[in-house]
């Protein structure tokens, strides 16, 4: 029930739902090098060494998410100033 009417009353508060896909756009953009972040960090510190990912998924998983964490600052500027990019 939540979640159809938290969507509906979104809708009605700001009636533009072209506007609520580019805010939820904006939340998943910073969000996933967020994650990235945490994973790693969690991965390191509480798996056992036999679980532990190889530094080369290690380094590549950072690398994908340094690349989203630049994605999501490159589209987080276009939303703010659209003609500065």
């Amino acid at each position: 029930m939540l979640f159809t009417l938290l969507p509906i009353e979104l809708y009605l508060i700001f009636g533009e739902p072209v506007a609520l896909l580019k805010i939820a756009g904006a939340i998943e953009a910073v969000h996933i090098p967020v994650v990235t972040g945490l994973m790693l960090y969690l991965n390191r510190r509480t798996l056992p060494a036999d679980l532990r990912p190889s530094w080369f998924a290690f380094a590549m998983t950072a690398l994908a998410g340094l690349f989203f964490a630049a994605f999501a600052v490159i589209y987080l500027i276009s939303q703010i100033a659209p003609t500065a990019v």
